[in-house]
């Protein structure tokens, strides 16, 4: 759709016997799991029992081989004895991270509990490999949180597993994985989907001092869980211990030792082709058009432009306050805990706009407040209740003042800024029950309410203007001699929509049962989402002008795509964990999804059923003892359509424009004396009018799946050290996007004798590019549909089908920590090609959810294979501690990429625009122009942080500083891509912007983060 935007482990060996007595029956334990095992052996007939700090007791007794296993456990810290009658024969202290297998074993086994660094107090903990798992995943704990110099957010931390990238700014902080879009992954809090319950853009995240551990899968994960092909943020928070504890923190970015970004400048000229423009004779060198322009040849639309400046930004500052503090304790012994935090934040910034629009200066403040509360419920050993609740508040308020680029100063107060507000409220409960030590059965329900209004700073009834700085100053009213001494009443062109909110309710049934070398999982996951005057609309009177470059035409553009819609999505699954001899794991799944898309009348407008997702996955342990592993992962994973896809889809939409010629404007901006105004003009046909369910979407829509495989090989060559390698390969199958082009329906249907003009023909249609799509065509006069079906070759595309692909290999190597030091270097190579990044596009900011300008018409697939969006060639990351004194502890990390990708987008051949988008083709200076031809500069990130316990205080007190961006490196992460001014619905006349590969985002300036925290 056409896009207009309103808008370590301590090395120890084990023998092959252990690994047959114990991973036989490790626990079954996945993504987004809040919960892992531990297992080993001991003497036959001896009972096991594990107590964590939460008070939670289980018991199992070793069978007659001496195995034992307690799965399903909820994360932390654990004490595990081992008696033969009431003799204690051994104990020992292990940390249960989620989705893992950790090892405590009493018959002979060298098994060590977790170190503690000193006085700074990191656990390095568990076996050197972990040989029951067989995806791709990294876990931060919260000792890691504690020192390491991270970002407070959850994409930060997910950041540091390799396969990771940023995301396009106009996302704000979201990630991609293997190469997937920003749209593609999953949040979870203790079990539950928290992802953005519009778009899939990001999630929300705990409260940072509360997170326990947070888990990142990169791919291969179990059958238990889907509606993800990217990757999963899984955070489980923290609870109550058998011991009161309660404290606190300030965390501060002070704005003395922050720098500021660099200033923008327009890019340097470059040399322009010469010769006609079109092939059009009205175009030939010489020629004078209307506007009196002598076309000579490719021109800027200001030659003064290149290189000069564009964005004043080096006052533009950015500094926060963050107050974090909790409680937690028993509030029965041994049965009832529970734990309490609350985080606000504030962050402060100065932004002042380019000269190329209306020139502000704006001071705001972004509020956020974030309360989490847990209650765990040990009834017996049996049964478990967990009951988490989360609320988040944020805000934008602030005030906006002149600014003069000639003397670089800040003018008078102008308005409020625009305010805006977020607030989020999470309920979540968890039954586990324990029947017996092979079967145990957990439920899992919750909800997620979200109110996101747009909000305005002032009301008025007049509309908001565009581009003032293209009114010559000729039509400017008597007294006026500059653009910025308009008057205008709006602030933006963005209207209030009060009842804005959003829902997502979730349920799911998970039972485990052990029988013989088998471990059978099942269940059910089913999440409904609901939305409620979701989309946009126009300030003022419901439009909107936009002053075009030559002085003499204005347009009005009307937008409204405020809509409600709901999504259900259904899914049932089962798996098998078989242990096939003592080394050897397979582990195969089924899962089967179904995602009902419907309108706000409840009417579907995409169902799609009995989606089958296979996967297999196996670990071999080659010698028996835990120091090599062999792994590999093959699946398939489905993608539902979130509910955004409605808005300017299933719902009833406004976007057009009218434009005219004008002689004045007033104070406020207004234009005056219109003449020649043409016809509404709509790429989409968006004028307002009823969308027909049936009329959406192909009748034989699929969804969006990839398939992946991953082998992998993990190598402890010595105590304290690890190495490995790992291979990954995606390929996305599926995909689902919008078509414009839909004349050759109109086409097909005359040329076929039904004749066109007794058809409503919609302006898009919701496709599968690449396959054959049957259309479900209404009759005009009511009385019914015509199908229409469609050869890929037959909607325009001939051979071109939907390619994206991921090829990484992984290589790493880490030093656990011994007392003193602890170093892990990843070092990721990979490709992603492809002409289709996924379900949004990020090189020109398309949010537009499965309805991107990609597929709407062939022109713009012409040429369209090449590097995509999200691909960086090189990846290194490094990231370690360094423990030089009893009370001191030196970390850091640091992250080096390839550049981005930069493309070109301009007018077809001959500067033609064969369906009115612009310059949004892959040609360029009427030459082929692949995305990723080019790519920017390497960037590099080095975060540096130290940490002090004083032993005065009991190790109670640390004092912190982090330094991120010590180079302070400040390079471009993306450049706009759109080569040529666009004349939507005419041909080009060679004239390109200045703002042409002109930078958009770039990496955060230097800052330094001191914090002072009390833990008692």
């Amino acid at each position: 759709m056409a896009f207009d935007s309103i808008s370590d482990k301590t090395g120890f060996k084990r023998s092959a016997l252990v690994i047959a007595l114990g991973i036989c029956f490790a626990g079954n334990v996945h993504a987004q799991s809040t919960t892992g095992t531990v297992f080993g052996n001991a003497a036959p007939g001896e009972t096991i029992t594990l107590v964590s700090e939460t008070g939670f007791a289980r018991t199992v007794t070793a069978d007659s081989t001496g195995r034992y296993n307690a799965g399903n456990l909820p994360i932390g810290n654990y004490t595990v004895t081992a008696k033969k009658g009431d003799q204690v024969v051994g104990t020992k202290q292990v940390l249960v991270k989620v989705s893992s297998g950790t090892e405590a074993s009493f018959a002979g086994a060298q098994a060590t509990a977790g170190n503690e660094l000193g006085t700074i107090t990191v656990t390095a903990t568990g076996a050197g490999i972990d040989v029951t798992q067989v995806d791709s995943r990294t876990v931060i704990t919260a000792k890691d949180l504690a020192v390491l110099p991270i970002a407070r957010s959850a994409e930060a931390i997910a950041l540091l597993a390799p396969g990771t990238v940023q995301g396009s700014g106009f996302f704000g902080s979201a990630v991609s994985f293997g190469g997937s879009s920003v749209t593609e992954n999953a949040y979870y809090i203790n079990g539950f989907n928290v992802s953005d319950p519009l778009a899939n853009i990001g999630g929300l995240s705990l409260p940072y001092g509360s997170i326990a551990q947070q888990e990142t899968y990169t791919g291969g994960y179990s059958a238990m869980y889907g509606r993800s092909d990217g990757g999963v943020i899984n955070q489980v928070g923290k609870r109550g211990t058998k011991e009161w504890h309660f404290g606190g923190q300030i965390s501060m970015r002070p704005k003395a030792l922050a720098s500021a970004p660099k200033d923008v400048y327009y890019p340097k000229a470059m040399s322009l082709p010469g010769g006609t423009n079109t092939g059009d004779p009205a175009s030939a060198i010489g020629t004078v058009k209307p506007d009196g322009v002598l076309v000579s040849a490719w021109h800027y639309d200001n030659p003064n432009n290149p290189g000069t400046l564009l964005q004043k930004r080096s006052d533009d500052k950015l500094w926060n306050t963050i107050y974090s503090a909790y409680v937690g304790g028993p509030l029965v012994p041994d049965r009832l805990y529970f734990f309490l935090s609350a985080e606000k934040s504030k962050d402060s910034l100065i932004a002042t706009s380019s000269k190329a629009g209306t020139v502000t200066r704006a001071h705001n403040d972004n509020e956020s407040r974030k309360i989490y509360g847990k209650i765990d419920w040990n009834i017996n050993d049996s049964n478990i209740l967990e009951l988490t609740g989360i609320k988040e508040n944020d805000n934008t308020h602030g005030s906006t003042y002149a600014y003069d680029y000639s003397t670089f100063s800040q003018g008078k107060f102008l308005s409020p800024s625009t305010p805006s507000k977020l607030n989020t409220t999470v309920y979540i409960a968890k039954y586990t029950n324990y029947l017996t030590d092979n079967l145990n059965f957990s439920v899992t329900y919750g909800k997620d309410t979200v109110r996101n209004p747009a909000m305005v700073a002032a009301e008025s009834g007049l509309p908001f203007i565009a581009r003032t700085d293209l009114i010559p100053a000729a039509k400017l009213p008597a007294g006026v001699t500059n653009p910025s001494q308009l008057v205008l009443p709006q602030l933006s062109n963005v209207g209030a929509t009060p009842g804005a909110r959003l829902t997502a309710t979730g349920v799911r049934f998970d039972v485990e049962y052990k029988i013989g070398s088998h471990q059978l999982t099942g269940g059910i996951d089913n999440m409904t989402y609901k939305a409620f005057d979701q989309g946009g609309t126009t300030s003022g009177p419901g439009y909107f002008w936009q002053y075009r470059a030559g002085g003499n035409v204005v347009r009005k553009l009307y937008f409204n795509s405020l809509a409600s819609m709901s999504v259900v999505q259904k899914a049932m699954y089962l798996e098998d964990v078989w242990q096939v001899t003592d080394r050897f794991m397979l582990k195969a799944g089924l899962r089967s999804d179904d995602f009902n898309n419907k309108n706000n009348a409840g009417q579907s407008y995409v169902h799609e059923k009995h989606q089958i997702a296979p996967r297999v996955g196996f670990a071999w342990d080659l010698h028996g003892d835990s120091t090599m592993k062999l792994y590999g992962n093959l699946g398939r994973y489905y993608l539902a359509l979130p509910n955004e896809v409605a808005i300017r889809g299933a719902s009833p939409s406004t976007n057009y424009r009218i434009s005219c010629n004008y002689a004045s404007v007033d104070i406020n901006g207004q234009p005056l004396g219109l003449s020649n105004c043409g016809a509404p003009f709509s790429a989409n046909g968006e004028f307002g009018q009823p969308v027909d369910p049936a009329s959406i979407a192909s009748k034989n829509l699929k969804p969006q799946y990839q398939d992946e495989a991953i082998l992998g090989f993990d190598w402890q060559f010595r105590k304290n050290w690890v190495a490995g390698v790992k291979g990954t390969y995606r390929k996305l199958g599926t995909v689902i996007d919008d078509w414009c082009d839909t004349s050759f329906i109109a086409n097909k249907l005359d040329a076929s004798g039904f004749g066109s003009a007794n058809y409503t023909i919609p302006g898009c249609y919701i496709i599968n590019p690449g396959r054959t799509n049957v259309f479900h065509v209404a009759k005009a006069n009511g009385s019914g549909y015509t199908d229409v079906t469609m050869t890929n070759e037959e909607l325009g595309f001939g051979n071109l089908k939907p390619i994206r692909k991921y090829m990484a290999l992984d290589l790493y190597l880490e030093h656990q920590f011994d007392g003193k030091w602890q170093a892990r270097i990843d070092y990721t190579w990979s490709r992603n090609p492809g002409n289709t990044e996924g379900q949004v596009k990020s090189d020109i900011g398309q949010g537009d959810i499965s309805k991107t300008q990609d597929w709407d018409s062939a022109g713009l697939m012409y040429n369209a294979y090449g590097m995509m969006a999200n691909d960086r060639r090189h990846a290194l990351r490094m990231r370690g501690m360094y423990q030089f004194a009893p009370e001191w502890l030196l970390t850091g990390k640091l992250l080096v990429q390839s550049g981005v990708p930069r493309n070109c987008l301009g007018f077809f051949f001959n500067d033609s625009d064969p369906i009115g988008y612009g310059s949004s083709y892959h040609t360029c200076f009427n030459k082929d122009s692949a995305p990723g031809k080019e790519h920017g500069p390497w960037t590099k990130q080095l975060d540096l942080g130290i940490v002090y316990r004083p032993k005065y205080f009991d190790k109670k007190l640390t004092v912190a500083a982090n330094v991120f961006n010590v180079t302070n490196e400040r390079k471009p992460l993306q450049y706009n891509a759109r080569l040529e001014t666009s004349a939507s619905g005419s041909p080009g006349d060679g004239t390109v912007l200045s703002s042409y590969g002109l930078p958009l985002f770039f990496q955060s300036p230097r800052y330094v983060q001191l914090s002072v925290s009390y833990d008692y």
